[in-house]
């Protein structure tokens, strides 16, 4: 729990160890096994992740307050994996309810450190065929089409909150935001110029008849498993 979070967060998250202990209530988990082997508290606080385990096997388990958020990652994992992507499995999403009022995702356990810590004792060989298979997972993952741009407002029709392209970048464009990168020296006028010509050119291209794809929005070796097969 950090200060700059809402409020709203800060209880979601000081209540979260009491509400998830009744888990197994709700979800194929085994109640007189279950146990909780602790938490993940690195660099993410976008979210909280968990190692739990019963007599059956070792699983992680993912909450967000935001509760479409979590379930729209689960569609894209999905979606991703019937594409041909090595991507974690979703074994179970559940909902929140009156008597256990958070969301939670479980996912299958990779025994892997991150592909990379993994890459930091490896030769500049692995580091490029590592690369290419990340390549060749991005490639089946953008196979995946859905409607519209921007943040998921419709789930069942993978529909974004946006009708085009521009319009959404432009929601990003806080006002006098180029005005004040321009007047702190932070850009130049060209590189203005470059943003917008780069956003027609994409346009032109959607226009052509390319579909809006399920993107990953931060695709990297620190969010994969593995060298060997990264997942």
């Amino acid at each position: 729990v950090y200060e700059f979070m809402t409020a709203e967060q800060q209880e979601f998250r000081k209540r979260f160890p009491d509400y998830v202990k009744d888990l197994p209530l709700h979800s194929f988990l085994d109640a007189e096994s279950f146990k909780i082997e602790g938490y993940f508290v690195g660099q993410n606080v976008g979210s909280i992740v968990m190692r739990v385990s019963d007599k059956s096997g070792t699983y992680v388990v993912k909450s967000i307050l935001e509760t479409k958020k979590l379930e729209t990652e689960c569609v894209f994992l999905k979606k991703w994996q019937e594409a041909g992507a090595s991507t974690l499995r979703v074994l179970d999403f559940i909902k929140p309810t009156e008597a256990f009022p958070i969301a939670c995702t479980i996912f299958e356990y990779i025994p892997e450190d991150t592909t990379e810590d993994r890459l930091e004792s490896e030769d500049k060989d692995v580091w490029l065929s590592t690369y290419e298979d990340l390549g060749r997972n991005l490639a089946l993952m953008h196979k995946t089409k859905g409607r519209g741009y921007g943040e998921v407002v419709d789930i069942e029709k993978l529909k974004g909150k946006h009708s085009s392209f521009s319009r959404e970048q432009s929601s990003y464009f806080i006002p006098n935001l180029f005005e004040n990168l321009l007047n702190a020296k932070l850009i130049l006028e060209e590189d203005f110029l470059l943003v917008k010509k780069a956003i027609e050119i994409i346009d032109k291209d959607i226009k052509s008849g390319t579909w809006p794809t399920l993107l990953h929005n931060d695709a990297g070796i620190h969010n994969t498993f593995g060298i060997l097969k990264i997942k």
